[in-house]
């Protein structure tokens, strides 16, 4: 399950595809790993005191849910008119053209 996680969250960040969505997936996943299979960054040994490296990637999927990353060279940017009401999962433009009639 989280091999099949993983391949989706890469396929998202590589072709810009529903980033919001990948962002909060990562977070969520990351903090799961972080949390079960890290231990926390096995923060209850005695004299540890590294967190471990699965937090800092929590604070990059925040960082770039924040400055919409994949905005720009993404297809989220065409993706985004296209999904309606389902519009904020994607990190393109949240304004719609509207034609002159």
């Amino acid at each position: 399950m989280v091999a099949l996680a993983e391949s989706a969250l890469a396929i998202a960040l590589c072709l810009g595809l529903f980033s919001n969505l990948a962002y909060i997936g990562g977070i969520i996943l990351t903090l799961l790993i972080w949390s079960t299979a890290e231990a926390f960054g096995s923060i209850y040994r005695p004299g540890a005191t590294d967190l471990g490296p699965a937090i800092i990637y929590v604070l990059v999927f925040a960082g770039l849910f924040l400055v919409s990353a994949g905005r720009r060279y993404g297809v989220d940017q065409l993706l985004t008119p296209r999904l309606g009401r389902l519009g904020f999962l994607a990190s393109g433009s949240f304004t719609q053209d509207k034609k002159e009639e």
